[in-house]
């Protein structure tokens, strides 16, 4: 078995703490969809959206690599935009994509105070 350098190593755990906490977000989405669906409100988000947004789970470990400390946006499984500035993000993906939902992620690296 391959020895794993240190900063690989760091790199796994972030992805995966970042991982679990994203997955609370997405579980609290879900069930305020429900919520949302139970109240007879409508609302709807496409299947690409909850695909990009997984796609993006799955492959946190090799966007902290290219694009750490950034924000990222997901369309069709392919960051189309990142930046610093979340509303240029989302600005400039909503205008190369045309979509209006678009999932948008911190990559963080683990090093920030909250």
């Amino acid at each position: 078995m391959k020895k794993q350098s240190k900063a690989t190593k760091r790199i796994l755990m972030v992805s995966e703490q970042w991982r679990k906490r994203n997955k609370l977000v997405f579980e609290k989405k879900i069930y305020k969809l429900h919520l949302l669906q139970k109240n007879k409100m409508a609302l709807t988000i496409s299947k690409e959206f909850w695909d990009d947004q997984q796609w993006g789970f799955q492959h946190h470990p090799e966007l902290i690599r290219k694009y750490k400390d950034q924000w990222i946006a997901i369309v069709n499984k392919q960051v189309v935009s990142a930046g610093v500035d979340l509303g240029k993000v989302e600005t400039e993906a909503k205008q190369k994509t045309g979509k209006e939902e678009i999932p948008v992620f911190f990559v963080e690296c683990g090093a920030h105070i909250y």
